[in-house]
Formats: C-alpha cells, structure tokens, sequence
C-alpha cells in the first residue's frame, strides 16, 4: 500500500503503511525500454498428475465446481499425503478448548511432538 501512497504523492493513510519499508529502491527515475529475454520454463507447463494416480481417485468425489465446496480438513490431509508422503504424519493443533498461555505444539500420531 504505500508503494502506492508513494506513486500517488500521497501521504501514509495508516500507521501500518508508515512503518513499512519503502520500495523506492526498486524503481528508477527514467524508464529502460531496452528488450529483455524471457526466461524459458524449466518443467511443462502442460503436466498434469496421473488421472489412475491415489490422489487423483481421492479428490475425484471432491466438489470443484465452485471456491470453498470441498471441506479444508479432508482437502488439506489430501495434499499432505499427496506431497509430504503417507509415512509423514499429519500435524494435529490444539484447540480452542486447551489451557491458555501455552505454547503452540504440533502433536503427531506417534506422540511426539514439535516445538
């Protein structure tokens, strides 16, 4: 935001934007209209996962057709497994109903936990 306060000759319309860190060093006075090269892809853009692969069967009963119709928990413990493998377990939060003033632990299947 104040980068655009800034393009804008504006003064700072929040305390957040008054102490952020100001882009300035980022643009030049003059513009540089000489020709630059794209960089290529390193990987397809047309790959898709495998329609026979695990997750694939798993989210096919998911509800796509608009945002927030799958459930975040069952899409997330999807993706975990999908990208973390199902031998890493998936991190389990306290809740609402833990002791206040503790510190946030990430309890796993196992027992243990993190820090």
């Amino acid at each position: 935001m104040a980068a655009i306060e800034d393009i804008l000759g504006l003064g700072r319309l929040s305390k957040f934007d008054r102490y952020s860190r100001s882009l300035a060093a980022f643009f030049s006075a003059a513009a540089d209209p000489s020709p630059y090269e794209a960089l290529q892809p390193e990987v397809s853009l047309n790959e898709i996962n495998p329609p026979e692969g695990e997750a694939a069967k798993e989210s096919s009963h998911l509800d796509f057709s608009r945002p927030d119709a799958v459930d975040d928990q069952t899409f997330n413990r999807l993706l975990w497994r999908m990208l973390k493998g199902a031998d890493t377990p998936y991190p389990q939060y306290m809740t609402e109903e833990s002791p206040p003033n503790q510190v946030l632990r990430l309890f796993h299947k196992d027992g243990s936990s993190t820090q």
